[in-house]
């Protein structure tokens, strides 16, 4: 998947971003004022910023780090036996 710049994050419900929640979809907390993504992409968790893909080596504040360790909890958590 491509990173996509955004400017604005839509509140859930409104008219904007109407049946975002049908299909496969993951709700995360956003803290007002903070620009910051998560998504999946081929069972990988990927971050961005406002303005570009994040990574371990170029992170923004450690919330890629954070993002990356939560995943692993959520995969673990959630094993299929």
């Amino acid at each position: 998947m491509k990173f996509q710049k955004y400017i604005h994050l839509e509140k859930f419900k409104t008219t904007e971003v109407e049946n975002i929640e049908i299909g496969k979809c993951y709700i995360f907390p956003k803290i007002d004022g903070t620009n910051a993504s998560v998504w999946i992409d081929n069972d990988c968790i990927q971050t961005g910023s406002r303005n570009r893909c994040l990574s371990i080596e170029k992170d923004n504040a450690g919330f890629c780090a954070w993002a990356t360790i939560q995943w692993a909890k959520f995969k673990e958590k959630n094993q299929k036996v």
